[in-house]
């Protein structure tokens, strides 16, 4: 297996290049040697550290942390030697910088009187700017000493496979689980194995998604040491299939995990839950809602439940939420072939009707004039709830909704809907839920997207779910557990639920098995945006 030490590039592709080596041009300032160089597409601090083998503070000290444009002059200082860096996290005062763009009309002694610093001390920084030129990007002195934003990297090893196995046997050597305590027993540290398909050696643009999520995990590891806790992660390549898993899953080092987030793909969960179970490492699996294993394996954490495991806990919110509402609820057909949601429908009926809650059937094909009927004799709010995701049957559901009179209803959907694109469906307040949400208004979120932009030089990318965020709620979320209540942690999750960045963690516990998450939002859709 050959180790890498890295944080990122962009196609988890590790090298170092000493930037002795590279014909630069250089210029000192204060008494020390820069090199200058115009950022090439696609580079962010990370690439740039990683060419001229320094770390990512000392380009920001030397140039602020605005972000990086195609063609932006940075400087970049020379290295005594080319020693890789210490790879550590670090929180200490600098001497920070700022980058100004030049606007029409400025000269370098407004800039000094606006920064309150001396006309020779900006040449110092930008010796070829005696003559300015709007657009023209200038590295302003600052008189601050912040404490620093980003640090070199998060990751203390990215490992990957570098050859194949010749067996698909596995074997393991099982350790004795301590004594069951279930007192706090803090540790102040975490060793977090991540074990993703990041298929180094043939990445695609498919694969981006698992590089996303890494980065997220890195994210909330600096927020995690930034708290002062100890975290380390060892990241894993561990392809797509079961085979290219067995060789990781022989690897000693493994076993010193104290959590493992992954995999990824279902075909691997059996064999990682099995890993898991032997050694037992807490194994957090975050994307695939097909997780047999959690039911017997109390290692095991579910970060997303199929659909239908969450009826109850959907129901007891919308039951919260309608405290003075009515429901209506189409007639689904006995079939239930179009109607797939029939069985949600009949749970909420149900208890409805056990909590004495007003709860009334309509005809699909009546269904305007019934509810006109209902709302010329009753003034009170009501919800719809249409218990199919059908295409075809929403269609002809939604050609009726023109002729309701009534302003006094919502529809209740499901989260299939969003995929549709079907505008009618929307046309009224709408109720439905899901498993993920990020209020793009949030003060952390906004933060975060800082951060991300900051570390990784590129924006933050618009998916949704965000991978990014998905990796750093998961990795905070239990990180954070396990250093302040020791591997007993669950007994100390909130019963509340945990409201995260996108997530919302609220973890029930199956008998004889592991937790599913059955954290949702109930959202509201209405020409106010999404509440």
């Amino acid at each position: 297996m050959r180790k890498l030490t890295l944080l990122f590039i962009a196609a988890l592709t590790a090298f170092t290049i000493s930037a002795e080596e590279l014909n630069y041009p250089t210029t000192v300032i204060n008494g020390k040697t820069y090199y200058i160089y115009k950022v090439q597409k696609s580079e962010g601090y990370y690439a740039i550290s990683k060419r001229f083998n320094v770390t990512i503070k000392e380009i920001v000290d030397a140039n602020g942390d605005g972000g990086l444009k195609l063609g932006q002059t940075v400087y970049v200082p020379v290295k005594a030697n080319t020693e890789s860096p210490n790879h550590q996290i670090t929180a200490s005062p600098h001497h920070q910088t700022t980058v100004h763009t030049v606007q029409k009309g400025e000269t370098l002694y407004s800039l000094s009187k606006r920064y309150d610093v001396t006309v020779d001390e900006i040449r110092a920084l930008n010796p070829e700017s005696d003559i300015l030129s709007v657009g023209e990007t200038l590295i302003i002195p600052s008189k601050t000493t912040p404490i620093a934003v980003a640090a070199t990297t998060v990751a203390e090893t990215f490992k990957s496979v570098a050859e194949n196995t010749d067996s698909v046997t596995v074997t393991y050597d099982t350790v004795e689980e301590p004594d069951e305590q279930f007192e706090k027993e803090p540790r102040n540290s975490v060793r977090i194995a991540i074990l993703m398909p990041f298929n180094i050696t043939m990445h695609t643009e498919s694969d981006d998604k698992f590089i996303d999520f890494y980065r997220g995990c890195l994210i909330a590891a600096d927020s995690l040491k930034a708290s002062g806790y100890n975290v380390t992660i060892d990241t894993y390549d561990i392809g797509k299939t079961k085979e290219s898993l067995f060789n990781i899953l022989n690897k000693k080092e493994l076993k010193e995990a104290d959590l493992i987030i992954g995999p990824a793909y279902t075909a691997q969960i059996e064999y990682v839950a099995d890993f898991a179970a032997r050694n037992h490492i807490k194994t957090i699996v975050p994307f695939s809602n097909n997780v047999p294993q959690v039911k017997r394996n109390k290692y095991i954490f579910q970060i997303v439940c199929p659909q239908q495991e969450l009826y109850a806990t959907v129901i007891d919110k919308c039951l919260e939420e309608w405290q003075n509402k009515k429901v209506l609820i189409i007639t689904p057909d006995s079939a239930g072939i179009r109607f797939d949601k029939k069985e949600f429908s009949d749970m909420l009926a149900k208890e409805l009707r056990s909590d004495n809650r007003y709860c009334r059937y309509i005809s699909a094909e009546r269904m305007a004039a019934e509810v006109n009927l209902i709302t010329s004799i009753d003034s009170s709010e009501f919800v719809l709830v249409i218990p199919t995701t059908n295409h075809v049957k929403l269609t002809q559901i939604s050609d009726h909704f023109d002729a309701i009179k009534s302003n006094r209803i919502t529809i209740f959907g499901f989260p299939e809907w969003n995929d549709m694109l079907h505008k009618d469906l929307y046309n009224r307040p709408l109720y439905t839920f899901t498993n993920y949400w990020l209020n793009f208004n949030d003060t952390e979120t906004l933060k975060f997207f800082h951060k991300y932009n900051l570390i990784f030089g590129v924006p933050y990318p618009q998916n949704n779910p965000s991978y990014s965020i998905f990796g750093f709620d998961i990795t905070l979320f239990f990180g954070k557990a396990w250093c302040e209540n020791g591997r007993h942690f669950e007994q100390f999750f909130d019963k509340e639920g945990s409201q995260m960045l996108q997530m919302n963690f609220n973890f029930e516990k199956i008998n004889g098995g592991g937790y599913t998450n059955h954290g949702i939002y109930l959202q509201t859709y209405d020409k106010e945006g999404i509440h």
